[in-house]
């Protein structure tokens, strides 16, 4: 039945609070490798669910087994893949390393995802992940046991490890770039996994690099000169070029990370052979070889190379110009422009191509040279891709030309940031190149005078005469009946724009905006001829002479024009005339002369600023700071004169008035949501009429926040003042240079006054020396000569004192011969008391003996402690026949239950050894009782020896007291032992007790069941013998 009943048991499930601590404690002390690798896999079973607690009880055994086991590869691949498991599995409820492609744009490298491309989609760590990451940077013996894995040839090993350093990486970049760097093989070591021949390896190792390298110079040049470059774009050609999948990608980022904010870098990725493999990348989606058709993927690739070329040539560095020269010896501007001039280029990659080419011409004025010579074929990028692959004859137009074409006329909310990025080209096209912006501006003055719809012409007039007779007889071929549509749509003039009047403007009100952003460009003041620029411009007049109309300038013409669209529907028309009035008035003398030269306009516009409405608050506030430039930049010789505008526009709007309206601007308006970022322009929001929320030109906005003060207080001037200009950075530099001389001057002047200051005060402390030496003789004759007189008065002095010291001698002669007698008497005195402090001795000495009679009372004293003690013997023996009487009461009860139980003799036998084993204890202690006896006799003998013998010490009365104390002590506690397993008796025994009824139960309720059994037995035998 016993056997039965322990087969039907169920065992004891251990619980995972349990379970954990133990695997960790197999994992950190178990001595065969076996145990701990069987532990290891344990842990990693548990990391999943309950990841907490494998962290707190399980990463120090884990990595302290690591550095042991590291030669074990079973061992090794098990413990990184416990602890990645641990760091990628997140601190949610959903586990991270299982069903995560749905949420990765990445393609499964191995078994679990890559922890930067996690990172990068989640944006956060777990708290979790840092306590890893500190664990594993805490010491860099740690990551150079890492890195030392990837010369293992194991795939596992290898791939894990990289995974774990990408997520130390990624949770505490620093430090592990440190402990990387500390270890001087680490890096190559590194870059050479980028030959390895399983394709999760090399592209795990692409995104480790790229996490090392980026900000990091250091880094990056040690990179650099692992001859990295040829392997990644041996990488991407076996990928396939810009046709591959996002490894592609991996690697031209890795190669954007090494080469930014490093110029030693971008000059050696030029100089090593690799533009030709750039511009082949580049040039696959224009070749004719094969049709290249695009997806997400690619327009990524093209645009990340796109980016690596932009780095090559970033302004403000003095290599600049040196590598967009090698750029264009090698046909890599040729390449990004008919990437940006190709029809099938989709509409994401052709303003980046336009970015990275104006990056490339500018403030270089041999790039601009070349470029002004390119022709391309005309096409709308409004339209959709491939729709103008088949239409009609190709016509080329100067580059220059459909750049103005596209900026201005590509109307669709789908090409803003094509036309943002023309524009950009066109200034970075007449960038620090004077000649280039005068003759262009000359010859957009001429097109427009002209007036002719001819596109030829028109392109002809404004790029320059780059087309040989030939080009020209063959265009004028292709002006046929097939082109006359085309040329009856191709514009490209600045001034139509600014200056004629077009009814329809409210459906491409951006075509004034980038119109204006582009005079903006030109008439910077800064800019070294800006005031010739300006006076091309101002100089263009408008109106017919035979039609007796009054011919106006180019700022009145604006002026009316703005008066006309100040009510528009489109609120970007009247903001790019005002912004683009306030730029030009601003400094400029002549422009706010021809401004007041129609006081009609400055009626209306003062009458519209002071209207009741608060729809328009931005064009209010912008007209307000119209007429208040007008008024700062006026003078007594303007047509409306500088103390009559003054009285004009402050009788209507006033000074407070008009302050109120500039701060009001800045800070209740659309200016204050204006994003100061350049580049949000090419991603802006979008209104409720699908229209960018671009309002403001840069070159205003740079304006504004530069002279917010002094337009601000402009009206604040005494108007019978003349205005002063802003100072231009030439005139600073002429002050500077006058500024620098004058210092050198008066730094001469002052060494000059120095030295003859030097001079006259030498001259000035010699005479005063000899002045000094002269006063000095003179005080020492003079100080001599009353020394002399004070000598004599002395020794006539001293002569009498010692007259007075000799009688005073003799009288203390007689005082010692007193004082004399007096000690003698005073000695008779002593030795009196000398006898008297004998005599005090000897009492001293009866006071010793008493108490020495003292001492032999307190040895009396221990005498009755021995007998205290012999007491206790007697009390102890007392509890010895107790014990005994239990003992015989005890065997009694065991009889008794031997004959009622002789079926479970084994477990009585138990519980009766253990009795025994508590009755042995018991006479052990009977044993130490009679030691300590004896023991107590053999002191007490030793302390009658000692007091013979020593009874004139009283330390030996400390110790025995001491010794008696202790024994008194090992006494009690023996008694407390004692009744300590009189307890344990009585709790065995009624342990016992409970025990024999249960089991006496259990033999009755049996022998019930037996009895039931017999008779179901016996009815069943009498049924079947029925």
């Amino acid at each position: 039945m016993d056997i039965i009943q322990g087969l039907i048991q169920q065992p004891k499930i251990q619980s995972v609070d349990e379970t954990i601590p133990t695997l960790c404690d197999r994992v950190e002390n178990s001595t065969l490798i076996s145990d701990r690798r069987s532990a290891v896999l344990g842990l990693k079973a548990f990391s999943r669910q309950y990841r907490e607690s494998v962290i707190a009880s399980g990463l120090k055994p884990l990595l302290n087994t690591l550095k042991r086991d590291y030669m074990d590869e079973d061992s090794v691949k098990a413990i990184l893949e416990t602890i990645l498991i641990l760091f990628i599995r997140g601190d949610g409820h959903d586990d991270l390393t299982r069903g995560w492609i749905s949420q990765q744009s990445r393609l499964q490298n191995g078994k679990y995802p890559s922890p930067l491309v996690m990172k990068q989609e989640k944006e956060q760590v777990d708290q979790f992940s840092l306590w890893i990451a500190d664990a594993l940077t805490q010491s860099e013996d740690l990551i150079h046991l890492l890195v030392e894995f990837w010369e293992i040839d194991n795939f596992h090993i290898r791939l894990y490890t990289i995974q774990l350093l990408e997520a130390v990486m990624a949770t505490r970049p620093l430090k592990a770039r440190s402990a990387l760097i500390s270890l001087p093989t680490s890096i190559s070591t590194m870059v050479s996994l980028l030959d390895d021949m399983h394709e999760p390896i090399r592209d795990e190792a692409i995104l480790l690099l790229m996490a090392v390298v980026n900000d990091s110079p250091h880094v990056q040049k040690l990179v650099a000169f692992e001859n990295i470059f040829e392997r990644l774009f041996s990488i991407i050609e076996e990928e396939g070029g810009l046709r591959g999948s996002l490894v592609v990608n991996d690697c031209l980022s890795l190669i954007n990370n090494i080469l930014k904010y490093n110029t030693s870098n971008q000059t050696l990725f030029l100089e090593t052979g690799n533009l030709p493999k750039l511009a082949h990348l580049l040039s696959e989606p224009i070749s004719q070889d094969e049709v290249f058709f695009w997806n997400d993927q690619r327009i990524v690739n093209i645009n990340t190379a796109l980016d690596i070329v932009s780095l090559t040539v970033e302004p403000g560095n003095t290599v600049t110009t040196k590598h967009q020269n090698a750029l264009l010896d090698s046909s890599v501007l040729m390449v990004v422009l008919r990437l940006a001039f190709f029809h099938n280029i989709p509409k994401k990659v052709r303003p980046v191509a336009l970015l990275t080419a104006a990056n490339m011409v500018r403030s270089n004025e041999h790039a601009q040279l070349e470029f002004s010579k390119i022709d391309v074929p005309y096409f709308d990028p409004s339209l959709p891709v491939n729709s103008t692959a088949n239409g009609g004859p190709i016509k080329l137009i100067p580059v220059v030309s459909i750049l103005i074409n596209w900026m201005l006329y590509a109307n669709s909310v789908h090409t803003f940031d094509t036309r943002v990025a023309c524009s950009r080209l066109l200034k970075a096209y007449f960038m620090d190149n004077f000649d280039l912006q005068r003759d262009f501006l000359l010859k957009q003055v001429q097109l427009c005078n002209n007036s002719t719809n001819n596109v030829g012409d028109n392109a002809k007039e404004n790029g320059g005469s780059n087309k040989s007779d030939k080009e020209s007889d063959s265009d004028k071929d292709t002006d046929g009946k097939d082109g006359t549509e085309y040329e009856g749509s191709f514009k490209a003039n600045l001034f139509e724009v600014l200056l004629n009047y077009d009814a329809e403007l409210n459906l491409n009100p951006f075509k004034l905006f980038f119109t204006t952003d582009i005079f903006m460009f030109f008439f910077q003041q800064d800019h070294k001829y800006s005031e010739e620029l300006r006076e091309i411009t101002r100089n263009v007049t408008t109106g017919n002479d035979l039609e007796d109309e009054e011919p106006l300038k180019a700022i009145q013409t604006i002026s009316e024009l703005l008066t006309t669209s100040l009510t528009a529907a489109d609120i970007r028309i009247p903001i790019s005339y005002l912004t683009f009035l306030i730029y030009w008035l601003f400094g400029d003398f002549k422009a706010t002369n021809d401004f007041l030269s129609d006081k009609s306009v400055i009626k209306s516009l003062l009458s519209f600023s002071y209207q009741i409405q608060d729809e328009d608050v931005t064009i209010k506030c912008l007209v307000t700071m119209l007429l208040g430039v007008a008024y700062e930049f006026s003078s007594k010789e303007s047509p409306f004169p500088r103390k009559e505008y003054f009285e004009f526009i402050t009788k209507t709007l006033g000074k407070d008035n008009y302050a109120s309206r500039i701060k009001q601007f800045k800070k209740d308006s659309y200016f204050s949501k204006v994003d100061m970022n350049e580049d949000s322009i090419l991603t802006p929001e979008l209104d409720e009429t699908g229209l960018p929320k671009v309002y403001f030109s840069t070159y205003f906005i740079q304006l504004f926040n530069e002279n917010i003060y002094r337009i601000r207080t402009a009206l604040s001037h005494d108007p019978d003042e003349e205005p002063i200009n802003k100072i231009s950075f030439e005139e600073v530099e002429k002050l500077q240079r006058q500024c620098t001389k004058l210092k050198g001057e008066i730094t001469s002047l002052q060494t000059e006054t120095e030295s003859t200051h030097e001079n006259l005060t030498e001259k000035l402390i010699a005479l005063t020396n000899e002045h000094k030496e002269l006063d000095e003789k003179y005080q020492i004759l003079n100080s001599s000569h009353s020394s002399l007189k004070e000598n004599f008065s002395i020794l006539e002095t001293e002569l009498k004192n010692v007259r007075d010291s000799l009688d005073e001698m003799t009288q203390l002669r007689d005082v010692l011969e007193t004082k004399d007698k007096e000690n003698q008497t005073a000695l008779l005195e002593y030795k009196s008391t000398i006898h008297k402090q004998e005599d005090s001795i000897k009492t001293l000495e009866k006071g010793l003996e008493t108490i020495l009679s003292q001492k032999k009372k307190a040895e009396d004293g221990i005498n009755k402690m021995g007998k205290d003690l012999f007491a206790l013997s007697r009390e102890m023996q007392a509890v010895e026949e107790n014990c005994k009487n239990l003992q015989k009461e005890k065997d009694k009860s065991n009889v008794n239950h031997q004959k009622e139980t002789k079926s479970l003799k084994e477990d009585i036998a138990a519980k009766i050894t253990e009795i025994k084993a508590i009755n042995e204890n018991l006479e052990e202690m009977k044993i130490q009782c009679n030691n300590l006896s004896k023991e107590k006799e053999h002191i007490s003998k030793e302390l009658v020896e000692y007091k013979s013998r020593f009874q004139s010490h009283d330390n030996l009365v400390a110790k025995l007291t001491e010794k008696l104390k202790s024994l008194a002590n090992n006494y009690k506690d023996m008694q407390a032992e004692n009744e300590s397993l009189i307890k344990a008796v009585e709790e065995s025994k009624n342990e016992s007790s409970i025990q024999l009824s249960n089991l006496q139960n259990k033999i009755d309720s049996m022998s019930q069941e037996k009895e039931n059994f017999q008779i179901e037995r016996g009815s069943i035998e009498k049924i079947s013998n029925n």
